[in-house]
């Protein structure tokens, strides 16, 4: 039986690194909406994997980051799809969870959708979403799991800075007085290392997260 798409949802993929998995990943989220892989100027065949099966992607000619992926991603959509999924290449997300969190922002006045995870990476991550959901009663802002309305995400990723995991976005989507709500994901352990950086990077950014918030008004 043929799944039928979600006609006016994009997903975005950014991948650095994910020979093993893209493929994969790549065609099982393309049979629920249309998708973009981001290729972060990879150096292990990812590109070669994505050319290979005709898959859509960007190639970063340098690479860029985590965080100036997504962004190249969500604006491919910008004028393309009403709604725009953010979403891992190492698999570790649930693909039932796309069309629950599309069902969310569909159905409900809301601006923006993150999936909370039930399993954080590093030990800062636990204290970052402890504190972030006491101030601003929201869970996980740093989940590569996150749908947003293209409408409302339009006016606040040029606010995005390239190093905070794209926490000032939420940020600015409060600010703005942006619905935002939360949805419980579970997620499944990487095989392999993290590509967003390894623990003392991932760390520290995550500490200047930390002092972000701490100096936000």
């Amino acid at each position: 039986m043929k799944i039928k798409k979600i006609k006016d949802l994009g997903i975005v993929i950014p991948a650095y690194n994910e020979f093993k998995t893209i493929e994969l990943v790549a065609k099982k989220t393309s049979l629920i909406a249309d998708i973009c892989v981001v290729n972060d100027n990879s150096k292990d065949g990812t590109q070669i994997i994505l050319k290979k099966n005709n898959i859509q992607h960007i190639n970063n000619f340098k690479r860029l980051g985590y965080e100036a992926s997504i962004i190249r991603g969500i604006k491919y959509f910008f004028n393309k799809k009403k709604y725009i999924l953010t979403f891992d290449a190492d698999f570790q997300f649930h693909l039932s969870d796309i069309k629950k969190a599309y069902k969310i922002i569909s159905k409900k006045k809301v601006d923006i959708v993150i999936g909370s995870r039930d399993i954080k990476n590093r030990f800062t991550e636990i204290i970052l979403n402890f504190l972030f959901n006491i101030r601003f009663n929201i869970k996980d802002p740093i989940s590569g799991f996150k749908i947003y309305k293209t409408n409302s995400v339009k006016k606040i990723i040029n606010y995005a800075n390239n190093n905070l995991f794209l926490v000032d976005i939420i940020t600015f989507a409060i600010k703005k007085n942006f619905r935002i709500k939360n949805f419980e994901i579970k997620t499944k352990k990487r095989a392999d290392k993290p590509r967003v950086g390894n623990l003392i990077k991932s760390n520290f950014k995550i500490f200047k997260i930390l002092i972000y918030l701490f100096l936000l008004n």
